[in-house]
């Protein structure tokens, strides 16, 4: 059987699955929800990536494992060695903020493999692009001491994550790699930055930017970025939601973060996970192309998940 009918297989399977676990909306809104636990058990791996920041860069990886799911928000159980037998799994490419690490997004990665992708997470150190460290993970993935990567990795399209200055890498994948190499990059997700650091490009591939209210950078960055997108966008801002509530460190902090990074101290920083998970799985699965698309993205749905007002600008839609 050729690779790409061995692709188009794993897909269906991973849609079925996926698709066994969804909720539909409340409200009369029947878009799939996903902000719940998907049917996967997540593993996470410290890996090495040839030819990543001029050597051997770290990352850290994200993926479906075998077993059961023990708990709706459990974390990742590290170093784990098991696998879904049955993969390969869709790639996404997370670039961490400055000064951040990949673990410290542990919580909502994690989510993103319970519905069944994988996720790479470099430790940006220089300048490392998200279509690099794909070629790079899938060069490993068929090494034969690939370790939990092994038979994982599907060869299709990639999504790309960003936040804060990691958006800037993710920016210029989804413009770069869309126009010159056919569409690598199927979708690009920047949160709480519009790609400050890649001034004059365009988006082309479906992109969505997702903001906190509390957080300066979406007037500064976000809105322009939006503004600029070549291709489908959607900007939404979560008013209650900071800088920092797409991260773990809201939540673990034992100083005071500062009134732009968190929620309000009349708010639970767990309030605002519901409608974040939601949005990250809603689009990575549509950019790759599910079958309910960006419908799990309508306006009413995401205000039903958020604790307070939210506002939503653009539509998104398939690549043509």
């Amino acid at each position: 059987m050729g690779r790409y009918r061995v692709r188009a297989a794993a897909l269906v399977a991973w849609a079925l699955l996926a698709a066994a676990s969804c909720s539909s909306g409340q409200g009369g809104n029947d878009a799939a929800r996903y902000d719940g636990p998907g049917p996967f058990p997540v593993g996470r791996a410290e890996i090495t990536l040839e030819g990543i920041d001029g050597g051997e860069g770290r990352a850290t990886a994200w993926y479906p494992a075998e077993g059961t799911v023990a708990v709706a928000t459990a974390s990742a159980q590290v170093d784990a060695d098991s696998r879904v037998a049955d993969g390969p799994y869709p790639l996404v490419v997370f670039d961490h903020g400055l000064a951040a690490s990949p673990e410290q997004y542990d919580r909502m990665l994690t989510h993103l493999a319970l519905w069944g992708h994988l996720i790479v997470a470099p430790v940006q150190v220089s300048d490392s692009d998200p279509v690099d460290v794909a070629e790079a993970v899938r060069d490993r993935a068929s090494e034969a001491a690939a370790g939990p990567l092994q038979g994982l990795v599907d060869d299709g399209p990639i999504v790309v994550v960003g936040h804060s200055a990691g958006t800037t890498y993710a920016a210029r994948a989804a413009a770069e790699s869309a126009a010159v190499d056919g569409g690598e990059v199927a979708g690009a997700l920047l949160l709480a930055g519009g790609g400050q650091g890649a001034v004059g490009v365009a988006p082309v591939a479906p992109t969505l930017f997702l903001a906190g209210g509390r957080d300066p950078v979406t007037g500064q960055w976000m809105v322009p970025g939006f503004e600029s997108a070549a291709g489908p966008a959607q900007l939404v801002v979560i008013d209650e939601a900071g800088h920092l509530s797409f991260t773990d460190l809201c939540s673990s902090a034992t100083v005071t973060l500062g009134p732009a990074n968190c929620t309000p101290d009349d708010i639970d920083e767990a309030d605002v996970w519901p409608v974040i998970d939601h949005s990250v799985v809603a689009f990575v699965r549509a950019a790759l192309g599910s079958d309910d698309g960006f419908d799990a993205l309508d306006p009413g749905l995401l205000q039903e998940l958020a604790p307070g007002a939210l506002t939503s600008q653009g539509t998104l839609s398939a690549s043509s």
